[in-house]
């Protein structure tokens, strides 16, 4: 991973829809920058099932892989450090070894937020997905389409603006 400008990153991803090629530049904590090659995939998704802590890796064909995790407001209670954290990358929940709490609205999640829209533009069409969205429920869907489900979910949660006192 090599270590770029937060600002000039965000730039890239934020005019490129988080593309250039075949492969999507993620920013990291630190500066640092993860590339994944496409396609993207989403594995690994846990989540609690009452709308809880979601956890899942984005991993590109190259191998190269990000555990993200996006915190169930009762989780973000108990955490003590950012304002009010609402994410983190290297583990599935913050007090986890590895684990680096992501600034809420902050480039890093603007970033997750891009690659899990190159995502889900693979899996279905836009319309299917405003549909999984606005549904609410996952009662008789397909395994797949919990997956991307949840994703946009998150990936709401990420585009909401925070605002900071």
């Amino acid at each position: 991973m090599n270590k770029v400008s937060s600002a000039t990153l965000l730039g890239l991803i934020l005019s490129f829809g988080a593309c250039a090629g075949r492969n999507i530049n993620v920013l990291l904590p630190g500066g640092k920058v993860a590339t994944l090659s496409q396609p993207i995939e989403i594995e690994d998704l846990l989540y609690y099932k009452d709308g809880g802590t979601t956890a899942f890796t984005i991993k590109g064909r190259n191998g190269n892989a990000i555990r993200f995790s996006l915190l169930a407001a009762g989780a973000r209670q108990l955490l003590k450090g950012i304002d009010k954290p609402r994410s983190c990358v290297g583990a599935d929940f913050p007090d986890r070894p590895g684990a680096t709490l992501l600034y809420p609205g902050g480039a890093e999640e603007r970033s997750i937020a891009a690659v899990l829209r190159v995502w889900a533009d693979s899996q279905a069409s836009r319309e299917r997905q405003r549909a999984l969205y606005l549904g609410g429920t996952v009662l008789g869907l397909s395994e797949r389409e919990i997956r991307l489900f949840r994703v946009l979910r998150v990936k709401g949660t990420l585009e909401v603006p925070v605002i900071h006192f």
